[in-house]
Protein backbone atom coordinates (compact mmCIF):
# COMPACT_ATOMS: atom_id res chain seq x y z
CA UNK A 1 0.00 0.00 0.00
CA UNK A 2 2.84 2.35 0.77
CA UNK A 3 4.16 2.05 -2.79
CA UNK A 4 0.78 3.10 -4.19
CA UNK A 5 0.56 6.02 -1.77
CA UNK A 6 4.03 7.24 -2.69
CA UNK A 7 3.48 6.81 -6.43
CA UNK A 8 0.20 8.72 -6.28
CA UNK A 9 1.78 11.52 -4.26
CA UNK A 10 4.68 11.66 -6.73
CA UNK A 11 2.31 11.97 -9.70
CA UNK A 12 0.14 14.58 -7.97
CA UNK A 13 2.83 16.70 -6.34
CA UNK A 14 6.22 16.16 -7.95
CA UNK A 15 5.67 15.77 -11.67
CA UNK A 16 5.53 18.94 -13.73
CA UNK A 17 1.95 19.71 -14.79
CA UNK A 18 2.72 19.14 -18.47
CA UNK A 19 4.03 15.64 -17.67
CA UNK A 20 1.17 14.70 -15.34
CA UNK A 21 -1.30 16.08 -17.88
CA UNK A 22 0.17 13.84 -20.57
CA UNK A 23 -0.62 10.70 -18.57
CA UNK A 24 -3.81 8.76 -19.27
CA UNK A 25 -6.60 10.30 -17.21
CA UNK A 26 -7.99 6.91 -16.25
CA UNK A 27 -4.59 5.92 -14.83
CA UNK A 28 -4.27 9.13 -12.80
CA UNK A 29 -7.83 8.86 -11.48
CA UNK A 30 -7.50 5.17 -10.66
CA UNK A 31 -4.21 5.71 -8.87
CA UNK A 32 -5.68 8.60 -6.87
CA UNK A 33 -8.71 6.54 -5.87
CA UNK A 34 -6.62 3.53 -4.87
CA UNK A 35 -4.28 5.81 -2.91
CA UNK A 36 -7.17 7.35 -1.01
CA UNK A 37 -8.58 3.96 -0.08
CA UNK A 38 -5.15 2.71 1.01
CA UNK A 39 -4.39 5.86 3.01
CA UNK A 40 -7.75 6.45 4.65
CA UNK A 41 -9.67 3.20 4.70
CA UNK A 42 -7.27 0.35 5.33
CA UNK A 43 -10.09 -2.06 6.14
CA UNK A 44 -11.72 -1.28 2.80
CA UNK A 45 -8.71 -2.29 0.71
CA UNK A 46 -9.46 -4.98 -1.83
CA UNK A 47 -6.26 -7.01 -1.82
CA UNK A 48 -6.80 -8.32 -5.34
CA UNK A 49 -7.26 -4.78 -6.67
CA UNK A 50 -4.24 -3.56 -4.72
CA UNK A 51 -2.10 -6.38 -6.13
CA UNK A 52 -3.32 -5.61 -9.65
CA UNK A 53 -2.44 -1.96 -9.13
CA UNK A 54 1.06 -2.74 -7.88
CA UNK A 55 1.90 -5.54 -10.30
CA UNK A 56 0.24 -4.35 -13.51
CA UNK A 57 -1.02 -0.80 -13.46
CA UNK A 58 1.84 0.89 -11.59
CA UNK A 59 4.55 -0.47 -13.93
CA UNK A 60 2.51 0.62 -16.95
CA UNK A 61 2.04 4.07 -15.40
CA UNK A 62 5.78 4.32 -14.74
CA UNK A 63 6.37 3.55 -18.44
CA UNK A 64 3.87 6.30 -19.32
CA UNK A 65 5.65 8.72 -16.97
CA UNK A 66 8.99 7.93 -18.59
CA UNK A 67 7.54 8.48 -22.08
CA UNK A 68 5.91 11.75 -21.03
CA UNK A 69 9.14 12.99 -19.47
CA UNK A 70 11.02 12.23 -22.67
CA UNK A 71 8.41 14.03 -24.81
CA UNK A 72 8.41 17.10 -22.59
CA UNK A 73 12.14 17.38 -21.93
CA UNK A 74 13.73 16.05 -25.13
Amino acid sequence: MLAVIHLADFVARELPDEVAGALPEIARDGLRATRNIAAHNYAGVDNARLWSTVSEHAPALLDDIESALRRVFD
